[in-house]
């Protein structure tokens, strides 16, 4: 006792004060574990008397979709706005490839197909064709950053049923927090808010490989043919986003 009361008189101010801000007069591990879940359950209960206020019946994958496209937009607003959304080189590039397809002076189909070029896979080209069309989208990158928000809300909604297909085996209210859990870790995460409001290729390969494994669990749970061609069809489009899923394929 007397050395540890010599040592503390002895250490220096500011090693004090560290102690001091990181000292605590209880561990964690002393808490019971009605005092753990104290503040999840208050969440809870304030979450059910808000869903009994509303004049209608909300489902969890609906308010999902909902909270992730007004993420979507916002966050797009924002980055738009302070001239943020064209920062990557590839991005730009991917939306000019778009155009040169639709801009090909050729009408023949293979001529306007090898526009789109050998490095990157030809999935987001074709789904911004029909948006780069369009002048003012082209010129300022949004018809890429339609593509990748969309692309935010699928990832989104595709993790919230594939954590549901994983947690339906949970008791009480685990099974339907642990997927809302799920599905917010990912909406609330600031590099996936910014990259969808980019036309880079980050989210169209998300939703296509989230999306493709919820498919292939749902095979899991029930090995139907039907199922398994649905999911074989799914991973064969996230193939076609980004190289990263060729291994997972």
């Amino acid at each position: 006792m007397e050395n540890d009361k010599w040592k503390m008189e002895n250490e220096p101010g500011s090693l004090m004060s560290l102690r001091s801000i990181f000292h605590f007069p209880f561990s964690s591990f002393h808490l019971s574990s009605g005092d753990q879940y104290r503040p999840l359950r208050k969440l809870i209960h304030r979450l059910r008397r808000l869903r009994r206020n509303l004049p209608f019946n909300v489902s969890p994958l609906l308010a999902v979709v909902a909270v992730a496209t007004v993420l979507s937009i916002a966050c797009f607003l924002y980055f738009f706005a302070n001239g943020m959304t064209n920062v990557y080189g590839d991005g730009v590039a991917h939306v000019n490839i778009a155009r040169k397809v639709v801009d090909s002076p050729d009408a023949l189909l293979w001529r306007r197909y090898i526009q789109i070029g050998s490095p990157w896979l030809p999935l987001q080209t074709v789904l911004m064709l029909p948006l780069v069309a369009n002048d003012w989208l082209w010129r300022t990158g949004v018809a890429g950053s339609i593509v990748s928000m969309l692309s935010f809300v699928i990832a989104a909604s595709s993790l919230y049923l594939l954590a549901r297909e994983f947690f339906g085996s949970e008791e009480g209210q685990w099974r339907k927090l642990l997927p809302l859990l799920s599905a917010g870790i990912f909406l609330f995460n600031p590099s996936v808010l910014y990259m969808q409001s980019t036309p880079m290729t980050e989210l169209i390969f998300m939703a296509s490989l989230v999306t493709a494994v919820y498919l292939l669990q749902r095979w899991v749970s029930e090995q139907t043919t039907k199922r398994l061609a649905v999911a074989a069809v799914a991973m064969t489009v996230a193939t076609l986003a980004r190289y990263e899923a060729w291994p997972v394929a």
